[in-house]
């Protein structure tokens, strides 16, 4: 006894069911179509050992006992206020902390402790450099050298080395204003923005990353460098930084 099944009707389901996502759709609905091709291959073999009597013929019947219905608000690629809210007090808190670390280290401290004043400037630069769509735009605030490995001072952690020792206050500052500038880049997401990508080239190792992609990676390097940083303030100086909720619980990130 053969099974006959319209499997073109199932894929027009799965859409329907899905509706027409612009962002993420095509993978979502090939996982969707995956998991029918394996239900289907269960009701087939289940059937002609004739352990299986009562089978879902109907191609939306069949669709949805496996395919649920997303939730309605990640229909859209446009962030509502309160995601947009939830991304930059997160966001904002991790900038906060990495400010607040600069800004009490003890002057000496700062002037003396080079592998801490490296770490410092790597993360204010590259806090900007992420936060600049596209990045060819970059156009930093604290000018820097790159250099090769022989030239580098050993306490640098990367190849860009700033041109001279700049002051707590001028870092702080470079800070506060990359602060506002990724304030203003996620209440300003859009449908639309949302398509932008931070590509850097066409190299392997080249970044291309979407916009809300950007934005978590440059919030997780922010979080990471401010945690090397309230550790050698702890370790050396036994000196404790204060932890953020959310932005703007710190003062020195306001």
């Amino acid at each position: 006894m053969a099974w006959s099944f319209n499997w073109k009707k199932v894929l027009i389901k799965i859409n329907d069911r899905l509706g027409i996502w612009r962002y993420g759709g095509r993978a979502l609905k090939q996982s969707a179509i995956v998991r029918c091709q394996l239900r289907l291959q269960q009701y087939q073999l289940q059937f002609s050992a004739g352990r299986l009597s009562n089978i879902p013929t109907t191609p939306s019947i069949f669709v949805s006992g496996i395919v649920k219905r997303p939730l309605q608000q990640f229909k859209t690629t446009n962030l509502n206020k309160t995601t947009k809210e939830i991304l930059w007090n997160q966001f904002g808190a991790s900038i906060d902390m990495l400010i607040n670390a600069i800004s009490n280290c003890p002057d000496d401290y700062f002037i003396t402790n080079k592998r801490f004043y490296y770490i410092a400037f790597h993360s204010t630069i590259f806090l900007d450099y992420y936060s600049t769509i596209p990045p060819k735009d970059f156009s930093p605030l604290l000018s820097f050298t790159q250099k090769e490995q022989e030239e580098r001072p050993q306490e640098a952690i990367d190849d860009l080395i700033p041109d001279k020792i700049y002051s707590k206050q001028e870092i702080v500052a470079y800070l506060k204003q990359s602060r506002e500038k990724c304030k203003q880049i996620i209440y300003a997401l859009t449908e639309e923005k949302l398509k932008e990508r931070f590509k850097e080239g066409d190299e392997p190792n080249d970044m291309d990353y979407p916009i809300l992609e950007i934005l978590l990676y440059n919030l997780r390097h922010t979080q990471h460098h401010t945690a090397q940083l309230n550790m050698l303030l702890r370790q050396d100086i036994d000196k404790h930084m204060e932890w953020s909720f959310r932005a703007g619980d710190i003062k020195n990130g306001q």
